[in-house]
């Protein structure tokens, strides 16, 4: 054994389910790829998934460049939910509300059209996104409620902050 190696820890189960650490209300939906005779379908959303309890007031589309970063965001009111429709990303969340379960905790959530996921961010949970591509990926992000351009609600702290305990790249 070389000194320092580290013992590697399950990451999934034997049914393929990713294990994940998740902060207080983040949620990861598996879904799949159904491969059928003229393509690929994909399911982003099924009411009696009961993901959603309010509506789906607002879906936006997004394209990040090679190896961009976007972080980081939150919102006091809305809840996103994030769907991967072309590439691989890492989704990182901070919980930043104080009276959380969790509060101060980061989890770290991979992301891809190869393995599908509807991931659920709740209000107050700090998140940024990292392309792991070196081609655009494309995320679906439909939230409860509409992007409001006179006041918006959202909050940002640069993807380099000191203020929140993780580092991209």
């Amino acid at each position: 054994m070389i000194e320092g190696a580290v013992k590697g820890f399950q990451k999934a189960t034997s049914q393929g389910v990713i294990l994940q650490d998740l902060i207080h209300g983040v949620e990861v939906k598996e879904t799949r790829n159904l491969i059928t005779s003229n393509g690929i379908t994909t399911e982003l959303f099924r009411s009696d998934w009961n993901l959603i309890s309010d509506v789906v007031d607002h879906i936006i589309h997004v394209s990040f460049r090679p190896n961009a970063v976007s972080a980081w965001h939150m919102h006091e009111n809305r809840t996103d939910y994030i769907s991967v429709i072309d590439g691989s990303i890492r989704i990182v969340v901070y919980d930043g509300r104080p009276n959380s379960p969790t509060a101060e905790k980061v989890s770290i959530i991979h992301s891809s059209n190869m393995h599908p996921t509807v991931v659920t961010l709740p209000p107050g949970v700090w998140h940024g996104f990292e392309n792991l591509d070196q081609k655009v990926t494309s995320i679906i992000n439909y939230a409860n409620k509409a992007y409001d351009y006179k006041n918006p609600d959202e909050w940002r702290l640069p993807w380099d902050t000191e203020k929140i305990p993780y580092r991209f790249r």
